[in-house]
């Protein structure tokens, strides 16, 4: 069937035997001699004749554009219409048919939104249940987490609430191996963290007792220091009282010689003071320690056994022990002599546990911990002290004797101080 069939059959547009048939002949015509002409043509738009032949040749390129514009829309006018037509006509059944269908198709959707409301419904019921299942299985784990922290008597109580619970296919149904793994390894957990809890509040125990027994000790150690610091003040308020008595023979003599000598007496108190607040430092440090592992090691009946012994321990240093009774009597009355404080080689009944022990401390680490005074082997031999053992060229003495070597020197210098003052 012809739809359209130009006035010049050179251009046509038609549909025969239901094959579309569509020409441009006289626009292919056209187009094929203005290609010739205008093909990679240039023009010198510089000059008039070139812009002139310029916008001839682009007039002639749109003219022909234009004018197949035009023929495209004569010859589909025809087309559309009918298209429209076709369209219009099948609107107006399909309308008829809906009015038909709709009705039915209301019902199917209305009853397929029945059978999936029900659908969700069971979906969200089979959720909620398997929800409170996991709910109470995350509450199983969770007994971990809150165990953190606590007490070994309160993990302990929460041991025996998750023991028990209860796991069983007729109350868990399908979660009960699930359950039942959750509560294995919530329970194994639980103990160990009581066994840790417990391990920790043990040593809580022991560190309390330790503090509560070093506070003994250091109280202890102080109520010595003060001891030592009374006997140092006595001392000194005796060298005044000698200085003073001296003073008083000595009066004729310079008052230069005076100044001198009361600015050695005081540099050698500060000395001896100095001296003895550093061994007092080291004793007491040394007394913790000692004490630390006497409570460690050393079983109450020892030191019970040792006490007597350590009272029946000499009280003197044979150096000082005793004063010439002779005086000379064109000499004027002297200050009572001072007496040096006794050497006494166990200070605490507890050292008494220790002379068994293998003798581990060096002459060199003596002599560094008293820094910067210095003592001999043959000085700790004056004092009363001799060596232990040997260790190559090393001189060893016992580790429990450091206090007394300590309390030996101060009574020393003490006692060295008190005859310069009276000197």
């Amino acid at each position: 069937m012809t739809i359209e069939t130009a006035s010049e059959l050179v251009d046509r547009a038609e549909i025969n035997a239901g094959t579309v048939l569509v020409e441009y002949s006289r626009t292919e015509a056209a187009l094929a001699e203005l290609r010739e002409k205008y093909s990679g043509a240039t023009f010198d738009l510089t000059t008039t004749a070139g812009d002139k032949a310029a916008r001839a040749a682009r007039l002639d390129l749109k003219t022909l554009r234009t004018s197949l514009e035009a023929k495209r829309k004569e010859l589909k006018a025809p087309a559309v219409e009918f298209g429209r037509k076709i369209d219009d006509e099948a609107k107006r059944i399909t309308a008829e048919i809906v009015a038909l269908e709709d009705p039915i198709d209301a019902q199917i959707k209305a009853d397929e939104k029945r059978r999936e409301d029900e659908r969700l419904e069971r979906e969200r019921i089979a959720a909620e249940r398997a929800a409170g299942f996991r709910a109470k299985i995350d509450a199983i784990r969770a007994c971990v987490a809150k165990s953190q922290g606590l007490t070994s008597e309160r993990i302990s109580n929460g041991i025996a609430q998750v023991e028990s619970i209860a796991i069983d296919e007729a109350t868990w149904a399908e979660f009960a191996e699930e359950a039942a793994q959750a509560k294995s390894m919530t329970l194994a957990a639980m103990l160990n963290l009581r066994d840790s809890a417990k391990a920790r509040e043990e040593e809580a125990a022991r560190v309390e007792a330790q503090r509560l027994e070093n506070e003994r000790i250091a109280a202890e150690q102080r109520a010595a220091a003060e001891a030592i610091a009374a006997q140092q003040r006595a001392l000194t308020e005796q060298a005044a009282a000698l200085a003073a008595q001296q003073k008083a023979i000595d009066d004729a003599k310079a008052e230069a010689a005076r100044k001198e000598r009361e600015a050695a007496e005081a540099e050698a108190r500060e000395r001896a003071a100095a001296e003895l607040r550093a061994a007092a430092a080291l004793a007491d440090e040394e007394h913790a320690r000692r004490q630390r592992e006497e409570v460690r090691n050393t079983p109450a009946q020892t030191t019970q056994q040792a006490a007597p012994e350590a009272a029946s321990a000499p009280a003197t240093n044979p150096e000082t022990a005793g004063v010439s009774e002779e005086s000379d009597p064109a000499s004027p009355p002297a200050a009572a002599p001072v007496q040096a404080a006794p050497v006494v080689r166990h200070i605490h009944p507890a050292a008494q546990s220790f002379r068994n022990e293998q003798p581990t401390l060096k002459l060199g680490e003596i002599q560094s911990r008293l820094k910067p005074v210095s003592i001999t082997a043959d000085g700790l031999a004056t004092l009363g002290f001799e060596p232990a053992g040997k260790q190559g060229a090393a001189t060893l003495y016992r580790e429990s004797d450091w206090l007394a070597i300590c309390q030996a020197i101060s009574a020393h210098v003490l006692a060295r101080t008190a005859e310069a003052v009276a000197a």
